[in-house]
């Protein structure tokens, strides 16, 4: 499989996923597969203890557009992405998490922004399943930042992410040890 045969790569970290990988996949694909896209999905299991390993190593013979890496130990959600985002084969690279706070329902949307000519497409969460007090930390957090750092990191804004290949390039030119992916994609420029 070469690149011209991939419109869009899906890189999904996993990490004790075993109960959500399956839900994950058949929702992406069903709505991936409404679209003229060519797509491969990239599971990174991320030092997992349960049975994500196995779940994506079944799912990998069942369906060749899926491809899974099995790190040796967790690495952490950005080291998972950034391996994953290095063995992406499509012209635009899909980030996102397999608990479905991420709905791939909005992969259309962001399908068609790219289309347009958008090179990075976030899509914004406008309601968080966490508990208060990580809302008003993730809040804080980004305000600190925002004062401290000349890179404009919008708030509310996961790792839920459509970057085109030339942007992927450039951030694989990057390969600071403590990865921050959001706050590297922003100061890229695009």
């Amino acid at each position: 499989m070469n690149t011209n045969e991939v419109d869009i790569s899906v890189v999904v970290p996993i990490f004790n996923e075993e109960e959500n990988i399956m839900v994950f996949y058949r929702r992406a694909k069903k709505v991936l597969g409404k679209l003229k896209v060519s797509r491969e999905f990239i599971f990174v299991n991320d030092g997992s203890s349960d049975l994500s390993l196995k779940v994506l190593q079944d799912l990998a013979v069942k369906d060749l557009s899926v491809k899974y890496i099995d790190l040796t130990r967790n690495f952490g959600q950005q080291a998972a992405l950034t391996a994953g985002m290095d063995h992406a084969l499509g012209k635009a690279v899909i980030t996102m998490d397999c608990d479905l706070q991420d709905p791939p329902e909005i992969l259309p949307k962001m399908i068609q922004k790219w289309e347009a000519g958008n090179d990075i497409v976030y899509a914004r969460r406008t309601h968080r399943e966490d508990a208060i007090l990580k809302k008003y930390s993730a809040l804080l957090y980004y305000k600190i930042l925002k004062k401290f750092s000349d890179v404009k990191i919008t708030g509310n804004i996961g790792d839920y992410r459509l970057i085109d290949r030339k942007v992927l390039h450039s951030l694989k030119g990057m390969r600071e040890k403590s990865r921050y992916l959001r706050g590297m994609v922003a100061w890229l420029g695009y």
